[in-house]
């Protein structure tokens, strides 16, 4: 494929640069797809947009307090656990035992200016 680009960029002097470089013709292949349908995020055009106001909206306690007492989807006892991962039924963050971090969203008191 190098070899072909190559050949391809460096066209003999009948034609201009311009002219060999729109001439590419190159189209990746495609892999088949995966088999158990689509994976990833599909974008709808501002995704990193509403990501970043989600995780902001996470910050605030009690909309993330909201969130995580939703009994939802993730409690669903038809959803496909099996696997070779470790099932771990608890929300603890690994960073908490293994480097003996606080929780980062605890509430801290503000400063007041009085």
């Amino acid at each position: 494929i190098v070899d072909t680009l190559t050949e391809m960029y460096y066209i003999g002097t009948a034609i201009t640069t311009c002219e060999a470089l729109t001439e590419w013709e190159y189209l990746p292949p495609v892999g088949p797809r995966p088999p158990k349908g689509f994976v990833g995020l599909k974008n709808a055009g501002a995704t990193c947009y509403m990501n970043s106001v989600i995780q902001q909206l996470y910050m605030i306690p009690a909309i993330r307090n909201g969130i995580l007492a939703i009994d939802g989807t993730g409690s669903d006892v038809d959803d496909d656990m099996s696997g070779d991962e470790k099932q771990d039924e608890s929300n603890v963050d690994p960073r908490d035992e293994v480097f003996g971090y606080p929780h980062p969203y605890e509430d801290k008191p503000t400063l007041s200016k009085t």
